[in-house]
């Protein structure tokens, strides 16, 4: 829960370690972890290296976590990597990221997950031709109000979606073991012809899925007590992020083997068919929606802070500097109408 404590400049940073990592969970916790793995599997040689290489995923991203970590609490700035930039290589350098970020990166992540809620929730309520665009339009709009009420709120509901998120993960887990080892599952596997280029390749995959801890250099200027929480905050996403991984792809190996993991065309959507029936879809399409959610709302909130932080740099975007109590009210409604 957000709590008033601790100074940032002329304003005070609220968000506890737990709201930190529900953020950074949220952020990083996704669609890919239900598409991927196939992927990966398919340049893997074995069970053994198919879960090495997530491990391995896993410690890449805590080295860079790491980096941020002393970065973040050196330097905590709401600008997170812009301020990075700025000061190790310059304004300009600073102003290009920033503005890259503001302009495409920040509002085309949040309308590529907005059209992914949107793909999934008209599962279950179709709204006809442009049902995918509404629910994500409507999904942006109303999770901007929530971060425009204040940091609490926002926290609030970072703290919900990402508590569902997990929680989607733990029963893929827990459908795995149910189900048990599938038809697929004996079959023996193929190796790839290249084994050691194929783990490279497939490492691209699971550092994708693995993408958006870096997002933490935007929370470096609203945890409480800086210093102490930045290493933790990371430390903790993390692992609980490669637990939770290696956890749902243990269950997928023990469901299907590695060869009907290569085989699967959606491997999430065949788990639960197996798990439930012909409700499978229906199933994953809500839990991919919380972890869409969760996402959703977690890049709203950091994305804001990229652009309240060019907006104190340049003058002529003067108005994206304000804060309005704890938010960056006019960042926050300009994010969401280039998102939009």
């Amino acid at each position: 829960m957000a709590k008033t404590t601790a100074k940032t400049g002329a304003r005070t940073a609220g968000l506890s370690v737990f709201d930190g990592i529900m953020m950074l969970v949220g952020i990083v916790v996704g669609i890919g972890i239900f598409k991927t793995p196939t992927l990966v599997a398919a340049n893997a040689d074995s069970g053994a290296t198919f879960i090495g290489l997530w491990v391995l995923g896993g410690f890449i991203a805590l080295v860079g976590a790491l980096c941020y970590a002393e970065l973040g609490s050196s330097h905590p700035n709401s600008g997170g990597g812009y301020h990075f930039l700025s000061k190790a290589y310059g304004e300009k350098l600073g102003i290009l990221f920033g503005w890259a970020r503001c302009t495409i990166v920040q509002p085309g992540a949040i309308a590529a997950v907005a059209f992914v809620y949107g793909e999934y929730i008209s599962e279950v309520i179709n709204l006809g031709r442009y049902s995918f665009a509404i629910h994500g339009a409507v999904a942006v709009a109303i999770l901007t109000w929530i971060n425009l009420m204040g940091l609490r709120e926002a926290s609030w509901t970072q703290n919900l979606f990402a508590s569902l998120a997990i929680t989607a993960l733990v029963l893929v887990v827990l459908a795995a073991f149910y189900v048990g080892p599938q038809p697929a599952a004996a079959t023996v596997a193929k190796a790839p012809a290249a084994p050691f280029a194929a783990a490279g390749f497939a490492r691209v995959f699971i550092l994708l899925t693995f993408g958006g801890w870096n997002e933490s250099s935007y929370l470096s200027g609203e945890l409480r007590d800086v210093k102490r929480s930045m290493a933790p905050t990371l430390i903790w996403s993390i692992l609980i992020i490669t637990a939770l991984y290696v956890l749902v792809n243990l269950g997928y190996l023990w469901s299907f083997g590695l060869q009907g993991m290569r085989e699967s065309k959606a491997i999430g959507a065949d788990l639960m068919r197996a798990a439930v029936g012909s409700g499978g879809a229906i199933v994953l399409s809500l839990m991919i929606t919380a972890t869409a959610l969760s996402t959703l709302n977690a890049t709203i909130f950091t994305g804001a802070r990229g652009y309240q932080a060019l907006g104190q740099d340049l003058p002529w975007l003067g108005y994206l500097s304000e804060w309005k109590g704890d938010k960056p009210a006019n960042a926050l409604l300009t994010q969401s109408a280039i998102a939009l």
